[in-house]
């Protein structure tokens, strides 16, 4: 009797273990998501005042922090979600920041979170839509779409130089402020002595990997890595392994770029993914999704990866 007790105990515990980690899934970050191209020419308050206004609409409290940044705060009962959402006039991007009772483990979190950020993302680009279409801008020309084009290069360097060549070229049009500002921001960092973070080091690293529904029986299935990362200046290409499963790690890391990409390889196949990160503070939570673009027919997940310098 007690064998049968100690066994449904355990077959208990093993269907709350898998329950619960269903409900954790990688933490969902939107990035550089399109905005339309005929608000290339709104200004950029206006654009803010549409991401407010549609998360509000889905409850969230909006503040602003800055020029292209605004702080984004849901609650719900005893849950708290708390994220930052940058914009410009090409793309923005949902961040997560910190959250309240909702499982958050570094890698996942509880899947309730995904779905308000995905709820908050579709109302943003609804209401830039409807920006869009009530706002009143000629016809993109060839030189507009340069522009636009110069300004996706230059609005996140840490050049000056990039950035006064795009001030020498396109100093009348609309993004304008938004260079100078970025100007000023590097011209204070440098008579303050701050100095830009060095990636530089060793990092732990956890990754999850998230097999979507319906796919093939021969994809690779859900896998967590926890590994120490060696980041050092130059390129290095490396494969970590749990089990049988590897994730592909490759990185460049020089004095004025870094960027590091994750693939899952199976099977003979890899997925592939097109985001680079940046590493630039010291606690890096990122987020990629696969699509049967990049990965091998019938297979697709999502990748999620904390990464904390030690």
């Amino acid at each position: 009797m007690k064998f049968r007790l100690y066994g449904l105990a355990l077959a208990v515990i093993a269907v709350l273990a898998t329950a619960c980690e269903q409900r954790v899934q990688p933490i969902y970050n939107p990035t550089n998501v399109p905005i339309p191209q005929s608000l290339a020419f709104t200004s950029l308050e206006e654009i803010g005042e549409g991401i407010k206004r549609a998360g509000a609409s889905q409850n969230w409290q909006m503040t602003d922090k800055g020029a292209g940044e605004i702080e984004a705060v849901l609650k719900i009962r005893t849950h708290k979600a708390n994220v930052r959402i940058d914009y410009s006039q090409i793309s923005y991007s949902i961040t997560y920041v910190s959250s309240i009772n909702l499982l958050e483990n570094g890698a996942g979190i509880h899947r309730n979170y995904n779905t308000w950020v995905r709820q908050l993302e579709s109302a943003i680009n609804v209401n830039l839509q409807k920006l869009a279409t009530t706002t009143k801008n000629e016809q993109l020309t060839t030189g507009d779409k340069a522009m636009m084009e110069a300004w996706k290069q230059a609005e996140n360097t840490n050049d000056p130089l990039v950035l006064q060549d795009f001030m020498d070229r396109y100093g009348d049009g609309p993004y304008a402020a938004a260079a100078q500002q970025r100007l000023n921001e590097l011209a204070q960092l440098r008579t303050s002595g701050v100095k830009r973070f060095d990636p530089t080091g060793t990092w732990r690293v956890v990754a999850t990997y998230k097999a979507n529904t319906g796919n093939t029986s021969w994809c690779g299935r859900d896998n967590t890595w926890v590994f120490l990362l060696d980041f050092r200046k130059g390129r290095f290409s490396r494969t970590y392994w749990s089990g049988r499963a590897g994730l592909y790690v490759t990185g460049e890391n020089a004095d004025d770029f870094v960027n590091l990409k994750f693939d899952y390889p199976e099977g003979g196949h890899q997925w592939k993914w097109t985001e680079r990160f940046k590493l630039d503070s010291g606690d890096e939570r990122l987020t990629a999704t696969s699509t049967t673009g990049g990965t091998p027919p019938g297979c697709s997940g999502t990748i999620g990866v904390h990464m904390v310098k030690q």
